[in-house]
């Protein structure tokens, strides 16, 4: 079985209101994605996807916001974390498998509620909800996703002084 090594990039999309931080999840399309067929609706912790020949993990991730939300968001310069996975992809031609080993960095973005409001779903997902962050960690299904939302929740506790 061959490996394959894939790099993205995403952000996690974060308001804060009257002290309370929220979260954007996303629902993903699975029709729009070939290889999960029957693997139900998936929740995505933000917009991510893969980085391009020549481009920086940040520019990626600032494309990808962009073309799954039609937000133009800005990085925070001090957050970033990285998760990684592996899984066997059996779309390849001629009933090929393949391992696929994925990274993901993900940074962090503020959002305004007039960001939310003009929100512009790519036809990537089925749609998007804003969640308080503890609610957004229990709903997620993978525990590496969990773990970079509980990274955004001791950022937000350590830049309040907490």
């Amino acid at each position: 079985m061959d490996t394959i090594d894939r790099a993205s990039a995403g952000a996690i999309l974060c308001i804060v209101k009257e002290g309370i931080p929220y979260v954007l999840i996303m629902v993903q399309n699975n029709a729009h994605y070939k290889r999960r067929k029957g693997y139900g609706a998936v929740i995505d912790i933000g917009p991510k996807g893969g980085v391009v020949s020549g481009e920086s993990l940040e520019s990626a991730a600032l494309r990808e916001v962009k073309e799954e939300t039609g937000i133009d968001a800005k990085l925070q310069p001090d957050f970033h974390e990285k998760i990684h996975f592996e899984y066997n992809d059996d779309s390849a031609a001629g009933n090929q498998k393949r391992k696929i080993k994925k990274a993901i960095d993900f940074y962090l973005a503020f959002i305004t509620q007039s960001d939310i409001d003009s929100i512009k779903l790519s036809e990537e997902h089925l749609g998007c909800r804003i969640v308080e962050l503890g609610d957004a960690i229990r709903e997620l299904k993978y525990e590496n996703q969990k773990q970079v939302l509980r990274s955004v929740e001791k950022y937000l506790k350590e830049k309040r002084g907490e």
